[in-house]
């Protein structure tokens, strides 16, 4: 039993190792890939043409990524949401967000929509 303990140590060991030296492009292209079709899509539209080539550039020198690893990633990501405070999600938010991808007339034309129709918080 012990022997496993120390190959679980170990492998554990490794995957930190592994992790640490990614630079932040790979984890950038792991975390693309590691997305749904329609989302990794709607990502590549808000990106410029340089960006994207980088990224997938990235993306297709990766090789395999063991699967612990994207777990990693994921469970980093999900802490930095979750300790970066709640998030706010109003009009404000909103169109924060979609002024980021969208052209003004795009934007107004969405907020419009939702403006008015009231709040609904998440506790």
């Amino acid at each position: 039993m012990a022997l496993l303990d120390k190959e679980k140590a170990f492998k554990q060991q490794r995957i930190k190792q592994s992790y640490g030296s990614l630079t932040g492009g790979e984890k950038a292209a792991i975390f693309m890939l590691s997305l749904e079709n329609e989302h990794a899509s709607t990502l590549f539209n808000l990106m410029e043409d340089d960006e994207i080539k980088t990224l997938t550039l990235t993306m297709s020198k990766l090789g395999a990524v063991d699967a612990e690893i994207v777990s990693h990633l994921l469970a980093e990501f999900a802490a930095q949401k979750s300790t970066s405070g709640p998030l706010v999600g109003n009009a404000d938010a909103t169109e924060r967000l979609l002024s980021a991808g969208f052209d003004s007339d795009r934007v107004d034309a969405i907020m419009e929509d939702i403006r008015g129709q009231g709040s609904m918080q998440l506790s």
